[in-house]
């Protein structure tokens, strides 16, 4: 029989707004959030007896890279140490896979003031950190306290704590946490492992080096880190409490979850072939088609929400500083090659600043004369336009300087061919580009301090559009935040903080869809491929989910033929 390629069940929508998208028509609005909500009376997955679940085994899931540290508060942005946090740290609030509703986690239920002015946590009973301490608000007081800590890496309370003015703690199991302002994004960043709960002993005990040595209250416990070689939780015996959309309770089905570090895909690709991984993220695009067919196999298409893949371009420097010569580079760009020759076909080519079935994503970005289309006349146009002359070797100059730029990069086969395709357009214009490879950490602390004159980058998953205010408000510039294009543009702030206080959804998406016209002008970002992430597993992988925010969740996954 046939293998099924398993979604992601919330993107089937996201998949169903791609084909719509293909298809030219326009994606379904995204409803509002409630100010007020409980939670749910039942669970969303149907409840499967645990006597029939085989208990015991292991997922071994080869990884693209290391990380930096698994701390939630001084999270510095690697994707990857996202993806594993959820199954360490239990979030505040959740995001069921099924719908993208937001519901219970740490807290049961949880209250929104009339005036949008504060958010009160009902905080769940019983549960523990896997030191055995167990959990209550007081530990929601110690991680807000931490969170905002001056010494304490900024990135987490400036993208999502930005809102809140205070808390305290009304008793042992009620947490309320008062706002700045009425927020309509604060609710999702409580379902973000970012704003969990850590354990305190551990803290204390480690110092600088938790992230080395995480403890929270997940279904899985830290065990060990081989720094490029692997990571592995094993399961936690005494967790009971998971939110209601998984389809059992009491301890994980696994006795372990390893991440192995592979950063080539031929390898990894070799390695879930032959067993050696029985999951794998990022396999080779070409051989997804062939292991969709096989009954060997799952696959699992995950569109990431949030930014889509794009150019950084540092606005405030040489050659950048010119509008002419980024829009030039979004013209000379073939999203096209870029998806067939680096992607292989999988993903979708994008002008948008958020990627189709994101909320508030605006197609319009992509029509005829506001996106920009592969375009080298219009291209050389804006370059001679704005000063430039090829030289002896078609090299441009202007005022005796060649067009030579660096171009950062990730230091992958996968993100190293990229980076040779876009080389190999921009030359096609006069652009010279030097590749500059860098291993993750190197690369985004260039990125983010725009050491060299321009990288690619994808900021998110997110599932909200807020995510574009970290890479577009001026207060996120370095060091603050992930605004690597240096922008600052005062309208833009404005609006972006209107859209961060605004509860009704339909006006956010207005908002937004201003944003984005003004940013589409401005450009200070070239945005290029909406990426889908496959992750494919052996047959004998079951129960996967993932978070709207493609986060690979194990609590339900169990081994069996």
């Amino acid at each position: 029989m046939r293998s099924q390629v398993r979604f992601c069940i919330l993107s089937v929508t996201v998949v169903t707004m791609l084909l719509l998208l293909t298809a030219g028509c326009a994606a379904p609005e995204t409803p509002a959030p409630e100010a007020t909500t409980a939670a749910p009376a039942t669970a969303t997955a149907a409840i499967t007896p645990e006597d029939v679940i085989p208990q015991g085994g292991d997922v071994v899931m080869g990884m693209q890279a290391d990380i930096d540290a698994l701390d939630p508060h001084n999270w510095t942005g690697f994707f990857y140490a996202t993806q594993i946090m959820p199954n360490i740290y239990d979030m505040l609030l959740t995001r069921d896979p099924a719908t993208g509703e937001i519901g219970p986690g740490l807290a049961e239920r949880w209250e929104v003031s009339e005036d949008g002015m504060s958010i009160t946590l009902y905080l769940k009973e019983g549960v523990k950190f896997h030191d055995g301490a167990p959990m209550d608000a007081n530990d929601l007081d110690y991680a807000f306290e931490r969170i905002f800590d001056e010494n304490t890496q900024p990135n987490v309370r400036t993208s999502y704590a930005e809102p809140v003015q205070d808390w305290e703690v009304v008793d042992d199991y009620t947490f309320k946490i008062n706002l700045k302002y009425p927020s309509g994004v604060f609710l999702d960043s409580l379902t973000y492992p970012q704003l969990s709960v850590v354990c305190k002993s551990a803290v204390e005990e480690w110092g600088d080096d938790f992230g080395q040595h995480p403890c929270g209250t997940g279904p899985f416990v830290f065990k060990e880190w081989v720094r490029d070689d692997h990571i592995t939780l094993v399961r936690n015996p005494d967790y009971n409490w998971p939110p209601p959309y998984f389809s059992h309770t009491g301890q994980a089905y696994l006795d372990s979850v390893t991440y192995r570090i592979i950063p080539d895909q031929i390898t990894r690709q070799a390695a879930i072939e032959t067993g050696e991984l029985n999951m794998t993220m990022y396999p080779q695009n070409r051989e997804v088609p062939r292991m969709i067919e096989d009954p060997g196999f799952e696959a699992y298409p995950v569109p990431r929400q949030g930014m889509p893949r794009e150019l950084t371009l540092p606005v405030d420097r040489w050659p950048f500083d010119d509008v002419r010569v980024r829009k030039a580079m979004a013209y000379a760009l073939d999203r096209q090659e870029i998806l067939d020759v680096v992607f292989e076909g999988v993903g979708l080519v994008t002008s948008s600043f958020l990627a189709p079935g994101t909320p508030c994503y605006w197609e319009g970005a992509e029509a005829s004369g506001i996106g920009y289309s592969h375009d080298l006349d219009e291209a050389n146009r804006l370059l001679a336009e704005a000063g430039w002359e090829p030289g002896a070797d078609g090299i441009l100059v202007k005022d005796g300087q060649r067009f030579h730029v660096t171009m950062s990069g990730f230091q992958t086969p996968l993100f190293m061919t990229l980076h040779q395709v876009v080389q190999a357009q921009l030359a096609e214009v006069g652009i010279e580009v030097e590749i500059v490879a860098l291993e993750q950490a190197a690369w985004m602390a260039a990125l983010r301090q725009a050491e060299c004159n321009f990288s690619d980058n994808q900021l998110g998953p997110g599932s909200d559009p807020h995510v574009m205010f970290q890479a577009l408000d001026s207060a996120q510039i370095y060091p603050t935040g992930w605004n690597a294009a240096f922008y600052n543009n005062p309208e833009i702030d404005s609006l972006l903080g209107e859209a961060l206080r605004t509860m009704d959804q339909s006006e956010r998406c207005g908002i937004y869809k201003e944003i984005q016209e003004i940013v589409m002008e401005d450009l200070p970002y070239v945005p290029f491929y909406a990426q889908v992430d496959y992750f494919i597993t052996s047959s004998d992988v079951n129960g996967l989910l993932f978070d709207p925010k493609s986060l690979p969740l194990f609590y339900d996954v169990y081994i069996a033929e």
